[in-house]
């Protein structure tokens, strides 16, 4: 066995760009919306476990984290999930290195916004636009 005797770092870094939608995670209008999603989606025989997990009796979020575990099974196919660094937001959207050649910016802001309405229903007071984050954890 090996032992490694030097300097050891567990620090790591994230960052991103995307086009999407911001989730503010301390809303209680914005963790309804991600609530409903999910529990519409949940076996019926989840659903409790899930409110005990993630949500408080007044609506609000109780464990962010969870939440956005539960979040990566609605987004839409091909679409990034992003947090800030202490997940006060969730981002979901599409990077732009990954639009369509043959598609323009504006086409694929709408055809973006289309396809957060289909998975999340009433979002008109999210703001959706160009979004980036980077952050070192250590």
């Amino acid at each position: 066995m090996k032992i490694r005797s030097g300097f050891v770092s567990n620090s790591s870094s994230s960052s991103f760009v995307l086009y999407g939608a911001s989730f503010d995670m301390y809303d209680n209008n914005v963790c309804n919306i991600i609530a409903k999603k999910i529990i519409d989606n949940l076996p019926p025989e989840e659903v409790n476990e899930f409110k005990d997990i993630c949500i408080e009796e007044d609506g609000s979020c109780k464990d962010r984290y969870e939440l956005r575990e539960y979040m990566e099974n609605y987004v839409p196919k091909g679409y990034d999930l992003e947090t800030d660094y202490d997940s006060d937001h969730l981002y979901i959207g599409l990077d732009p290195t990954n639009f369509p050649e043959n598609k323009t910016i504006n086409e694929m802001k709408l055809k973006i916004k289309e396809n957060l309405i289909k998975s999340f229903g009433d979002i008109k007071n999210l703001p959706i636009g160009w979004y980036r984050d980077c952050y070192m954890d250590h």
